[in-house]
C-alpha cells in the first residue's frame, strides 16, 4: 500500500471511533453518502490530469499573445484615456475659444479704425484751422476763381490728373501675419477688410 492510502486508513479508524458532530450532507450527482475521502481522491485526480494535460501548441501561442495583450492594454490603457480626455476637452472648449478669438480680431480692426478716425480727425481739425484764418480764405477764394483788386485772373489748363494717387480711393488691404490667417481659418473668422 502507498503512504496516502495508509494514513487515509489511519483518518478513517479515528473517525469510526467517535460519534461525528456534522450532520451528514445529501448526495450530490451520484456520490455515495459517507464515501471515503480515499474514495473521492482517484476521481479528482484523473479530473485534475484531463485539465492540465497539455493542449499543444495553439493554445501556447494563444496564452502568449493574451499576454501581450494584457501588457499592451495595461501600458496603454492611460496614454489612450488622457488622448480622449485631451480630444474632449477641445471640442467642448472650440466653442468659447472661438469668440474668444473673433472677439479678439474684432477689438483689434476697432482699435485700428479708431487710430485711423483720429488720425482724420486731426487732419481735418489742421484744414479748419487753416481755412478759418486771413490767408486760408483768401487761397480758397483763388481756387474758386476769386481774385483780390488789382489781381489779375489767369486759368492754367493742363493735366491735373497726374498729381492724385490711383490707390487712394481703394480700401487698404491688411497684410495680416500667416498665424494671423491660418488662425482666422480655423476658427472661421471673416473680419470686414476679408
Amino acid at each position: 500500500m502507498s503512504e496516502e492510502q495508509t494514513k487515509d486508513q489511519a483518518k478513517m479508524k479515528r473517525r469510526v471511533g467517535r460519534p461525528s458532530a456534522r450532520p451528514k450532507r445529501p448526495k450530490k450527482n451520484g456520490e455515495v453518502q459517507g464515501a471515503s475521502a480515499a474514495a473521492k481522491r482517484p476521481l479528482l485526480k484523473k479530473r485534475e490530469k484531463k485539465s492540465s494535460a497539455a493542449p499543444g501548441a495553439a493554445a501556447e501561442r494563444e496564452g502568449a499573445a493574451g499576454g501581450i495583450r494584457q501588457v499592451l492594454v495595461r501600458f496603454l490603457r492611460v496614454p489612450v484615456l488622457v488622448c480622449v480626455a485631451i480630444v474632449v476637452a477641445l471640442v467642448l472648449l472650440y466653442g468659447p475659444a472661438r469668440n474668444l478669438y473673433c472677439a479678439w480680431r474684432e477689438n483689434g480692426e476697432l482699435k485700428a479704425q479708431d487710430a485711423q478716425a483720429l488720425s482724420e480727425k486731426g487732419q481735418i481739425q489742421g484744414d479748419i484751422r487753416d481755412l478759418t484764418s486771413k490767408d486760408g480764405i483768401k487761397d480758397q477764394a483763388r481756387e474758386m476763381g476769386y481774385v483780390d483788386e488789382g489781381e489779375t485772373r489767369i486759368i492754367v489748363e493742363g493735366d491735373d490728373d497726374k498729381d492724385e494717387d490711383p490707390g487712394a480711393d481703394a480700401p487698404a488691404e491688411t497684410d495680416d501675419p500667416a498665424y494671423l490667417q491660418m488662425l482666422d481659418l480655423i476658427f472661421g473668422y471673416e473680419g470686414e477688410g476679408q
